[in-house]
């Protein structure tokens, strides 16, 4: 769902761009008051980890694919402020080093999936966490996806880019079979890291708290690298949307130099060279998650 820049108006983008810019100062004060080692080494981690998963994508159907967002996973984790810095960075990282995501619509892929996706999932998350806290969080990604692809539809529409009651379905239904398969992988993965969650929470020593999610985070890797063949290669649902509808034209590229664009190392798109540049963002996503969660670790921690 990554927007590139042409499809939404120069002015949304100023607003949404100061508007999460804000949320992160807000989510970086409020994560202030409990930040700890612990948490700063999770939140680096699953940054991390979601840079890895976001690169493959799976078939919905009818020659359209789609990808985690991850916010939902974080925001159950460790809440929504939690999850609008982790995907704060994601998208940094995959904008000004990848150029996945447009320059100018940084804060328009921000708001969507770092903020709307995040706490669209956190509240939806409230209403079944106790009784089934998995299919809870399951049932949350989905409502995470859908609702930010609600509201990038009507950013669009008063864009004029696209009439409201064409865009607005067709992103709708679209994203809900693209939801369905993020809720089948927040599922998967909130059912394996669970334990490992409490017990990394509740005490246990720095070191192994490191080992932990440095083994986590290098899982996340290899997972990325024995699936990434076998990752679709169709347009996402945005991409797809805009095909059909007639303005996947609008969009412009402002990286007319960079290296490292589409993940391909110099314009080689191999398999190794994929997979150099899922390593290189892991890395960067990791630092750059780490610096900020450690710098908001309160003295006495």
């Amino acid at each position: 769902m990554h927007t590139p820049d042409g499809f939404i108006t120069s002015w949304i983008c100023v607003i949404t761009l100061l508007f999460s810019l804000g949320l992160i100062v807000y989510s970086a004060i409020r994560l202030q008051k409990t930040m700890t080692k612990e948490n700063a080494y999770l939140m680096s981690g699953l940054a991390a980890a979601i840079f890895a998963f976001q690169m493959l994508n799976f078939s919905i159907g009818g020659g359209t694919s789609g990808h985690l967002i991850g916010a939902a996973l974080v925001a159950i984790l460790l809440g929504p402020e939690a999850a609008v810095l982790v995907l704060s960075a994601v998208l940094l990282v995959q904008t000004l080093i990848f150029a996945d995501g447009g320059l100018l619509a940084i804060g328009v892929n921000i708001f969507i999936m770092g903020v709307v996706a995040s706490y669209a999932a956190h509240y939806a998350h409230q209403l079944l966490r106790k009784r089934l806290p998995i299919l809870s969080g399951m049932f949350a990604s989905v409502i995470s996806v859908v609702v930010a692809a609600f509201t990038l539809s009507l950013l669009l529409g008063v864009s004029k880019t696209v009439p409201f009651g064409a865009v607005i379905p067709a992103m709708v239904i679209t994203h809900f079979f693209v939801g369905l398969g993020e809720g089948l992988i927040t599922g998967a993965l909130l059912f394996s890291i669970k334990q490992s969650k409490q017990l990394l929470l509740t005490g246990q020593q720095n070191n192994s708290l490191v080992r932990n999610v440095l083994f986590s985070t290098l899982g996340s890797y290899a997972i990325m690298a024995v699936a990434l063949p076998f990752a679709s290669t169709h347009p996402d649902g945005l991409a797809s949307v805009a095909i059909n509808l007639g303005f996947f034209g609008r969009g412009v590229e402002l990286f007319m130099i960079s290296p490292f664009a589409n993940y391909e190392i110099l314009g080689n798109g191999s398999y190794l060279f994929v997979l150099g540049s899922c390593l290189m963002g892991m890395l960067l996503t990791f630092g750059l998650s780490y610096v900020v969660t450690k710098k908001l670790i309160p003295t006495q921690a």
